[in-house]
């Protein structure tokens, strides 16, 4: 098993802190948004 990559660490403790405190300004579209695009940069080009 491939050990996970520095950047997709960072990636899971945003995904992490954004889950766990959401901000009350910003509603769930625009929070699953930033979600996916989070997931989009940790990913790798495949």
């Amino acid at each position: 098993m491939a050990a996970l990559s520095v950047q997709s660490i960072g990636a899971i403790i945003i995904l992490i802190l954004f889950a766990a405190y959401p901000a009350p300004n910003v509603n769930m579209n625009g929070l699953n948004q930033r979600l996916v695009e989070a997931f989009d940069k940790a990913l790798p080009e495949s």
